[in-house]
């Protein structure tokens, strides 16, 4: 059985941002979803690259969020294997 604290959670940094700020992470998303359920996404690689793209769009806003440094970034990527 998994088990939260408070305590623990509480430290995440977690962002508040304007719904405007939201909208563009939804639109993404809907975007993303949406290419994903097409029938022929696993045969059809635009799609897969257009969704790479919005992926890293989505990276890329999170980082300017979060007010990283290209070192930081780097590192992420680098734990992601992105980079």
């Amino acid at each position: 059985m998994l088990e939260l604290y408070k305590t623990p959670l509480s430290e995440i940094p977690i962002k508040i941002i304007s719904y405007n700020e939201q909208k563009q992470f939804i639109d993404l998303v809907n975007k993303i979803l949406s290419l994903t359920q097409s029938e022929d996404y696993l045969e059809n690689p635009q799609r897969q690259a257009k969704v790479k793209e919005y992926e890293h769009q989505i990276d890329q806003m999170v980082y300017k969020l979060y007010g990283l440094n290209q070192e930081e970034i780097k590192i992420i990527e680098q734990s992601m294997n992105y980079g």
